[in-house]
């Protein structure tokens, strides 16, 4: 007879712990590990996401950083080119004046190249078109 109830036990045992709220809260444990293997897939995805955007930010900043360079050496250039501008319109006024006081003679130099000047500009105006 010690057998059997021993058997009973058991039996009544794993009866009771299912019937008791022990599957509810297994079922709860599972859904519970499945959300957390999500949370953690969508974690990884995120993380893929972020070091994808940092790289993406990093290779923006440096182009920005080249652009900024080049646009400083652009800004140089202009520089130079108006100081230049400014130096030959300065010598051009002087030669104008210096040829001016010499007269007829100067100004007809003046002339003959403003003439030149004018042709040269028509030959670039039918070039382009």
């Amino acid at each position: 007879g010690d057998s059997a109830s021993r058997a009973n036990s058991r039996c009544s045992h794993s009866h009771s712990s299912t019937t008791s709220g022990g599957g509810v809260e297994s079922v709860q444990l599972s859904l519970a590990v499945e959300e957390c293997n999500l949370l953690r897939s969508q974690l990884a995805r995120s993380a893929v996401t972020n070091a994808e955007n940092a790289s993406r930010c990093a290779e923006l900043e440096r182009s920005h950083q080249r652009l900024m360079r080049e646009q400083e050496e652009k800004d140089l250039q202009v520089k130079f080119l108006e100081e230049d501008r400014a130096l030959f319109k300065d010598m051009v006024d002087d030669l104008k004046a210096s040829l001016l006081a010499m007269g007829r003679e100067g100004k007809n130099i003046i002339d003959t190249v403003k003439d030149r000047a004018a042709q040269k500009k028509k030959q670039h105006k039918r070039g382009d078109s």
